[in-house]
């Protein structure tokens, strides 16, 4: 599925994954460096003012009152639509860019 023409191809499952694993990385994979740092640096910013990682931690130990209480909701909810957004656009800006580079059709006659 993924393979190589040119220097400036990029994978858009390699975007997907990369951006899967972690918001902004996948636009670190295709070179926008500014926007996947905005991405991570709001990322870590959500999940600290959402205290998503606690409330996760107290989860897997079975204390779910504490969880629910630890967990701002307000900023929680956000994360989510973060995440989301960071893995469509990385999928669809690798798809635009591959586009871009390749050779027009030529037209049949």
């Amino acid at each position: 599925m993924c393979r190589k023409q040119k220097d400036e191809y990029k994978c858009r499952v390699a975007a997907l994954m990369w951006s899967v694993t972690m918001v902004g990385l996948g636009q670190f994979y295709k070179g926008q460096y500014v926007f996947g740092f905005v991405l991570l640096a709001s990322e870590f910013v959500t999940n600290n003012l959402s205290e998503l990682n606690l409330a996760v931690h107290d989860s897997f130990h079975g204390d779910f009152l504490a969880a629910h209480y630890i967990l701002n909701y307000q900023w929680g909810l956000f994360y989510p639509s973060l995440y989301g957004f960071s893995i469509w656009q990385a999928y669809n800006k690798a798809i635009i860019l591959n586009w871009k580079e390749e050779e027009p059709l030529k037209k049949f006659t």
